[in-house]
């Protein structure tokens, strides 16, 4: 995968899962976007090899993701929200 500040190559450097969710809080902060509709994901931390940049993916099933858009737009599941839209 690519850096998204610099387009570089990254390295992940964590993975984890429900079932295997480690020490720290990344399975639950993928759990509050995605856990609503499946808990089938990996949530990889990954660090850019040029930029340093450091940043966290979800992985989910291209069908997972597509049906969970599609029950999104229908209202259903989790609302997700700007947390810094009342800043502005």
């Amino acid at each position: 995968m690519n850096c998204p500040k610099c387009l570089k190559k990254t390295t992940v450097t964590t993975t984890r899962t429900p079932a295997k969710p480690g020490k720290g809080n990344d399975v639950h902060k993928g759990n509050d976007l995605v856990g609503w509709y499946t808990p089938d994901f990996v949530v990889r931390s990954r660090a850019c090899n040029h930029c340093g940049n450091k940043f966290r993916t979800i992985e989910m099933s291209f069908d997972d993701v597509s049906a969970m858009l599609e029950e999104a737009n229908k209202g259903h599941g989790r609302q997700v929200w700007d947390k810094n839209a009342g800043d502005k």
